[in-house]
């Protein structure tokens, strides 16, 4: 996430009631005036896209072999080559997972 981004959301939210829900994950902190969400009457919600407990399900699944592990993980590259799987990885057209074997 980009902060000048999240803070540009803050400014053009309808005011009374606007929504944002931020599906990022930022690498610094943000500095903002609280007021701008106190008088706009703002609801912020935060999401990574899932649910932990979805997350567990999902592991408990592949624990389990409920789901085929090999149709998830597309490519597998040794350590030496991860920077070709951070490229791969990028296309989703390309992969689904990529695994950097160590």
């Amino acid at each position: 996430g980009i902060p000048k981004t999240f803070l540009q959301c803050l400014d053009v939210l309808k005011p009374e009631n606007g929504t944002a829900i931020i599906a990022s994950i930022f690498e610094n902190e943000i500095s903002l005036d609280a007021n701008t969400i106190v008088f706009k009457y703002m609801s912020i919600t935060g999401s990574m896209g899932y649910y932990p407990s979805e997350t567990a399900e999902a592991l408990d699944l592949i624990v389990n072999r409920k789901v085929d592990r090999d149709i998830l993980i597309t490519h597998r590259l040794p350590l030496d080559k991860a920077a070709e799987g951070f490229r791969v990885q990028g296309d989703s057209g390309k992969s689904v997972k990529v695994m950097i074997v160590v």
